[in-house]
């Protein structure tokens, strides 16, 4: 087992979740009935194990201990089942798996990391817009929360160490899917890191810049760094798509060559961005837990 892990979450689950490191399966068509249980894995501008048998030797149970792996949560700015989404998420996750997967399981590494991809169309994540009667900003305890959906957001997200936001850029903005998945909580998102990969065919600087408006300044997250992906027109207003199906083969390794992946070549110049992006933003989260 590695220490680096990536997954997909089609629904949260308080217990288990299974998955396996680096793979993602027909993540074009669809993020909502294909991803039960799957797994996968610009520039910067800023189980528990049983108990021994005690039965005769109760002094001498022997317990072990159980091991908890932070988690770093992906949410997806657009719900569009047809966009580059599934395929910029395989990307973004080939790169952190290549970069950190080949560490030994260690719960004591600093570097024991877990990335759970939200699929937007699915449970925990608040499609809609936000009707709870009471401001978020005003809610300390989620047991206050009117609908159990925002229950189960908060949860989620107070269980996440460290958030990236991979979102495409609308009309010189963000997604209204993604303000709403923010707005049903606040408390749940303060102090947490945040690392933002915006895409568009102007590469989501504007998008960028309200989102780190709205996380620094309005949810006081502790805002990373950006990464802009200027995609190529066809990928835009064309039939042309990032795949996750271009990383399947080999996930967590360099066997895909970008420079000579025909349509997808133009990832090549990003990729040492997102992973520097990367390592900033678990720099920030194993920061933030030894302080």
């Amino acid at each position: 087992m590695k220490a680096m892990k990536a997954r997909y979450l089609a629904s949260y689950r308080t217990n288990h979740c299974s998955h396996r490191r680096g793979r993602t399966e027909s993540a074009d068509a669809t993020w909502g009935s294909q991803h039960k249980h799957q797994a996968p894995n610009s520039d910067i501008t800023n189980n528990k194990a049983p108990l021994s048998d005690c039965s005769t030797k109760p002094s001498l149970r022997t317990v072990h201990p159980i091991i908890i792996m932070p988690t770093i949560g992906l949410l997806l700015g657009s719900a569009r089942t047809n966009g580059n989404a599934a395929g910029l998420t395989a990307w973004l996750l080939s790169l952190f798996n290549q970069r950190h997967g080949n560490n030994i399981l260690d719960p004591n590494d600093p570097n024991f990391f877990e990335i759970v991809v939200v699929d937007p169309h699915t449970p925990p994540h608040p499609l809609g817009p936000v009707t709870d009667p009471i401001m978020a900003a005003l809610i300390k305890d989620p047991s206050h929360y009117a609908s159990p959906s925002t229950k189960q957001w908060s949860s989620f997200i107070t269980s996440c160490a460290g958030i990236i936001i991979l979102t495409p850029q609308f009309n010189r903005g963000y997604p209204g899917e993604l303000k709403n998945a923010l707005d049903h909580l606040y408390w749940e998102w303060r102090d947490k890191p945040v690392m933002l990969a915006t895409y568009g065919g102007h590469g989501g600087d504007k998008c960028a810049a309200q989102l780190k408006s709205v996380l620094e300044g309005g949810l006081n997250m502790k805002y990373v760094c950006d990464v802009n992906i200027t995609l190529p027109v066809e990928f835009v207003r064309g039939q042309q798509r990032v795949k996750a199906r271009d990383f399947e083969d080999s996930p967590t390794s360099a066997d895909v060559d970008l420079a000579t992946s025909g349509d997808i070549a133009f990832l090549k110049q990003y990729a040492d961005s997102i992973s520097l992006a990367l390592d900033m933003l678990l720099d920030a989260v194993k920061n933030q837990q030894t302080s």
